[in-house]
């Protein structure tokens, strides 16, 4: 009920943390908070707890831990920056949460615990003329909402958790499988990527 009752005021007191933080095979990603909120862009991560990070090999992503996101150390030491989420519209809002929904549909996973075993690596409004949009919408003749597109790269783990090497506050993360996708909040397209063929999914078809 708690948890219920935050959302409620979303963004400004109970934002999405699920990316930022190592998968724990309990918890998955509702309304993902964008690359640039979480600190991958340009800018500082909203909370000041930057997001996962390439690890030390190609199949592995470099996480920080839940147990050492302290947010009361973060906001005595003045780390929170609201701006970066403060302008998310109900109308954002919804199209993510809902474009969400629709790439859990798509990997054919609907059980809380099998979403849990996808973690959203990357996530953005995506660019219109992103060649990967562009080929895949060509080939599957679908397109895409001109608003609300989203650019999703997906990765499935075993909740293999391994010690950072250098930082006790990090762990790495064994990668499963990658998956690119792009959303809208009614289709989805996904990247063809190591052999498996472009598709479609829609609600509707």
């Amino acid at each position: 009920m708690l948890c219920a009752a935050l959302s409620a005021f979303w963004p400004a007191v109970a934002p999405d943390i699920s990316r930022t933080f190592a998968p724990t095979g309990r918890y998955h990603s509702a309304t993902p908070l964008t690359d640039e909120a979480i600190g991958l862009g340009s800018g500082t991560a909203w909370d000041g707890m930057k997001g996962p990070v390439p690890g030390p090999t190609p199949d592995t992503v470099d996480y920080k831990r839940l147990e050492y996101g302290d947010y009361v150390e973060a906001a005595l030491a003045g780390r929170f920056d609201l701006s970066s989420i403060a302008d998310t519209t109900p109308a954002e809002y919804v199209a993510r949460t809902l474009a969400m929904a629709m790439v859990y549909d798509a990997l054919e996973v609907s059980d809380r615990f099998d979403k849990a075993k996808w973690a959203v690596l990357s996530f953005r409004p995506a660019d219109p003329e992103d060649p990967d949009l562009v080929a895949v919408s060509a080939s599957l003749g679908r397109r895409l909402n001109d608003r609300h597109t989203y650019r999703f790269e997906m990765i499935r783990h075993d909740n293999q958790k391994d010690p950072h090497p250098q930082h006790f506050d990090r762990v790495i993360v064994k990668v499963v499988e990658r998956v690119l996708l792009f959303a809208d909040p009614t289709v989805v397209l996904r990247v063809p990527l190591h052999g498996v063929s472009a598709t479609a999914y829609a609600r509707n078809d």
